[in-house]
């Protein structure tokens, strides 16, 4: 399974700051313990989280064991060129790459005041692999974007871009990506995952 499908430029290595690291740690063992990052064909764990940091963003890597949840494992992503379909990052070892969902979590941290017209950012991001169809969407009253579109692509990125113009934060926390899952942001950890939380106990109603 193909998973990254951006061009990666790694800079270096660079261990984050720990509280950050630590807040975007806390996200992913989130996603594991509520079910929202199943196991994919190829034995890693699906889902995603991020959060800002002074140049960019701090992002779960690509390709995820189960329970594994360590500091080393972060990349920084220092930029994501949508034109370019480039990241820039920065990790432990020449084989750890960004998330797959890098672009989309880069555009609603740091790029949506300019590209969806935002006023403001949130500043932590989770994309769980359940919520993905248009009942769910009816449901619990959420966005969802118009198309499935493959994941990590151009198309996908443009999709969601659409939606968050559409359906812009603070008015709105999480949308649905069609035959994908869900991202939810907010301004707190605390928040974030409160958000998502509700998302979890309104589905199995």
């Amino acid at each position: 399974m193909e998973r990254v499908k951006f061009e990666c430029e790694r800079s270096g290595a660079m261990i984050p700051d720990d509280r950050k690291a630590e807040e975007l740690l806390s996200l992913a063992r989130f996603l594991e313990k509520e079910n929202l990052a199943p196991i994919l064909d190829d034995g890693k764990i699906s889902g995603n989280a991020a959060t800002t940091a002074s140049r960019g963003i701090l992002i779960t890597k690509s390709g995820r064991d189960e329970n594994s949840h360590s500091i080393e494992d972060i990349v920084y992503l220092t930029r994501f060129d949508e034109q370019k379909w480039k990241a820039k990052y920065y990790s432990m070892d020449d084989s750890i790459h960004p998330s797959s969902d890098a672009p989309l979590h880069y555009l609603v941290l740091k790029m949506a005041t300019d590209r969806a017209g935002w006023k403001d950012l949130p500043l932590y991001s989770i994309h769980g692999h359940a919520l993905s169809t248009e009942e769910d969407a009816k449901k619990l009253n959420l966005p969802i974007s118009l198309t499935k579109t493959e994941f990590s692509t151009r198309e996908d990125y443009q999709a969601l871009l659409s939606l968050l113009a559409e359906y812009p934060y603070p008015e709105y926390k999480t949308w649905i990506r069609r035959g994908h899952g869900f991202v939810t942001v907010g301004a707190t950890l605390e928040e974030t995952i409160s958000e998502a939380e509700k998302l979890v106990k309104a589905a199995s109603v």
